[in-house]
């Protein structure tokens, strides 16, 4: 019996197999390793009367992503085609796709682009710009890539899934937006520069820049830290802060510190306090119930120091066991923690649990020289405080870091001797890599305040060909960052006063696996730490001869006496912990001419480097996840019910040279090639740990030996941990979804 094919234009045509093959030959022509009969079998048993020219095309990229595999894995390349071919269709409605021009004109119509785009850029200008456009780059995608992009970052109608650009526009267009306020006769320029870079993989940028840069919504920063005193206007101000931010795409960091314990005398007694969980119960909400479309969820990190009095209960608040009334599971919580309590736990002695109520002073210097006699001090005092033993506190401490995976830690002394701030750093962002110092809002609008803004991006190891390409990809990084700080909105103005006062950008780094790999390494060789150093080296000198040379042009960051960079008093080789030199060879740059150039000209950026999570970006630009080991060399992970295929770069080359995390007997080789890039960074990483239970007897993973590497990576330098990813007994290797994934930092 004969079946009928509907067409996108409602009319009806008889079903031609013909017409099947031609569209799969187009799709597999050249690849290797792929056949045309494999396709259209996992196409042709569902076909049936009625059945639509679009749906025929998702049944082929669906069979011919099914067959994707470590050893077939470009599958990939022809479900790449495919779904380009029907992206194409659905944005462009034919074969060629429209001009540049017309495109703006008619989603600003919509109200999908901004206005500015029409009102910074003449016609002549926008008509050159599109001829810098190569949209056969579409097929360099990965078929996880493209479908990341369709799904996350192209714009669309996420009520109808009207999609209205290609990821040429969308690239060309995210330049125009951060090139907008060049000199006329260099914004050209630079978008060509921007536009080749991220279209041919050089540079990853994060989802509030990828989705939105071209939208109404002009907020791209990634996200924001939230310093909060012990009063009820800076609690409900943060909260308000908190929420507006999330609204505009950023992932939230808080600073719980100082909010004093429960049943604390307030008002000399009037009343008692309520404790952290009520507080913590409200940022939650506010976090979660401002969504952020389709691209990101909210999310956030709050931060505890290790001596508070409530510890014992925050530790067990992520933990599944319990009441609804004392957990608060949906934020995550890290622990700030100094030498002083290592050394505690080292001599199996003590530790005092003193609130802010009796000891201000003794949280505003924690971090700094003179905590420790303070602190020695306080515990002589006749105060509420009690002692618990360090080695108890320390065993909770790893037991629901095991369990959960989601409690981090802050190595408050590294984050601020270690680090380009003069100031306090009190705490971190969401994903632990952002370490900035920042004051508290003491009311809603508070024009003293500071909200810590993360504007960040990544530099793909892998396609640096050269020392010079490396050098202009870290100026032009620097230059589209800092131009994003001036021309998006703030929510709030504490966040302005700071982005635009201290111009604190994060670049990292992105694809470390397979860029070890092509080397014939990775992460466990002994050369991984130095050929790693060597390279972050490079970048952080370029990064900051790049900001200097911003601020020879455009002047210096306006709060530069905040910074030890101030007049070249200190420079990376002074800041960094000397014990990872025992792992390392020398540097080899010129740092005195950094120094020199710091006198003379300041530095533009207040800090320009940490390592941030690329889980998404990772899949969308095809390359290995950030700093990351790789989970798999074919891996499949689903999110709200999407499965994205992310595949390792050029796999059959490097397969034998790939070692996966579940391959690793322990963590000393990540531990120490972390280590060799904390040393240039002028904040931190978001630090990754894993443990196998298949790896100890019984199954069972000590915490003798998370207690092991936590105090070698802190005696390294690392300044924050992240997640403790672990594989229980006859488990898969549990990685947590990530909470930059589900609404933050993730690039």
């Amino acid at each position: 019996m004969s079946k009928f094919v509907v067409k996108r234009d409602g009319s009806r045509e008889e079903l031609n197999i013909e017409k099947i093959h031609k569209v799969v030959n187009w799709a597999i022509d050249g690849i290797a390793g792929v056949s045309l009969s494999d396709v259209e079998m996992g196409v042709k048993m569902s076909l049936f009367d009625g059945i639509t020219t679009s749906q025929i095309h998702d049944l082929l990229i669906e069979s011919a992503s099914n067959l994707i595999s470590e050893e077939s894995p470009n599958y990939s390349k022809v479900a790449s085609r495919l779904l380009n071919f029907s992206l194409r269709k659905e944005a462009w409605g034919g074969k060629n796709p429209p001009k540049l021009l017309d495109l703006i004109q008619k989603n600003i119509k919509a109200g999908r682009y901004h206005n500015q785009l029409l009102g910074k850029y003449t016609e002549k200008e926008i008509h050159k710009i599109d001829e810098l456009l190569d949209h056969n780059r579409d097929y360099d995608f990965e078929f996880g890539g493209l479908l990341q992009m369709k799904e996350k970052y192209l714009c669309q109608d996420r009520d109808s899934g009207q999609i209205y650009e290609t990821p040429q526009f969308s690239f060309i267009l995210i330049g125009m937006v951060g090139f907008q306020n060049e000199k006329n006769g260099d914004k050209i320029k630079w978008i060509k520069k921007f536009y080749d870079s991220i279209s041919r993989g050089k540079l990853n940028i994060p989802t509030p820049i990828l989705a939105g840069a071209r939208s109404p919504l002009t907020s791209y920063a990634s996200c924001c830290l939230i310093d909060i005193d012990d009063t009820k206007d800076s609690l409900f101000a943060a909260n308000t802060t908190a929420g507006l931010t999330t609204c505009d795409r950023y992932g939230i960091g808080l600073n719980l510190s100082r909010i004093r314990p429960i049943n604390s005398p307030i008002r000399q007694g009037e009343t008692l306090h309520s404790g952290v969980i009520a507080w913590l119960k409200m940022y939650q909400s506010t976090i979660h119930a401002c969504q952020q479309g389709g691209a990101r969820r909210g999310a956030g990190t709050v931060t505890f120091p290790i001596f508070h009095p409530e510890i014992m209960t925050i530790l067990e608040l992520k933990n599944n066991q319990g009441t609804h009334e004392n957990r608060v599971p949906h934020l995550d919580y890290s622990i700030s923690i100094s030498n002083l309590f290592y050394d505690r736990l080292k001599k199996g002695e003590n530790i005092t649990l003193i609130g802010s109520d009796v000891a201000p002073d003794l949280y505003s210097a924690f971090g700094m020289p003179e905590f420790d006699e303070l602190y020695k001090q306080y515990e002589k005092k006749d105060i509420k405080k009690k002692v618990i033993p360090a080695k108890e506190l320390f065993a909770k401490f790893f037991k629901e870091r095991l369990e959960t995976g989601r409690i981090y830690c802050v190595n408050i002394d590294q984050a601020n001797s270690n680090s380009p701030w003069i100031n306090n750093v009190k705490f971190s962002n969401l994903c632990q890599e952002v370490l900035t110092d920042c004051n508290a809002e003491n009311y809603t609008g508070d024009p003293n305040a500071e909200v810590g803004v993360c504007t960040l991006s990544a530099i793909n190891m892998l396609k640096m060909k050269s020392e010079p390409e490396h050098r202009n990809t870290c100026e032009l990084l620097v230059r589209f960052l800092d131009n994003i700080l001036d021309i998006q909105d703030y929510a709030v103005p504490a966040c302005k006063k700071f982005a635009t006062e201290k111009r604190s950008l994060g670049i990292g780094v992105t694809n470390l696996a397979a860029w070890l790999a092509s080397q014939g390494l990775n992460h466990d060789s002994p050369e991984a730490p130095k050929v790693v150093s060597e390279y972050m080296e490079k970048q952080q000198y370029y990064l900051m001869q790049a900001s200097i040379d911003l601020a020879k042009e455009r002047g210096p960051a306006p709060a530069i006496k905040h910074s030890k960079y101030y007049q070249g008093k200190n420079i990376p080789i002074d800041l960094y912990n000397k014990n990872v030199d025992k792992v390392l060879r020398k540097h080899k740059m010129d740092w005195e001419k950094i120094r020199d150039g710091l006198k003379e000209h300041g530095i533009r950026n207040m800090t320009l480097s940490c390592i941030m999570p690329c889980q998404s970006s990772s899949v969308t630009f095809g390359t290995t996840n950030g700093v990351e080991p790789i989970t798999s060399l074919v891996s499949r992970q689903t999110s709200k019910g999407k499965t994205t295929i992310q595949v390792a770069p050029s796999i059959f080359k490097w397969k034998n040279f790939y070692k996966k995390k579940s391959e690793f007997k322990d963590n000393v080789g990540i531990i120490k090639v972390n280590a060799a890039i904390t040393k240039w960074l002028d904040m931190a990483i978001s630090f990754n740990l894993y443990y196998d239970s298949q790896n100890y007897d019984g199954g069972n993973i000590p915490l003798s030996v998370l207690i092991k590497d936590h105090l070698y990576a802190t005696h390294l330098g690392l300044k924050t941990f992240y997640y403790c990813n672990s594989r229980k007994k006859d488990d898969p290797l549990a990685e947590e979804e990530s909470g930059c994934e589900s609404g933050a930092c993730v690039l």
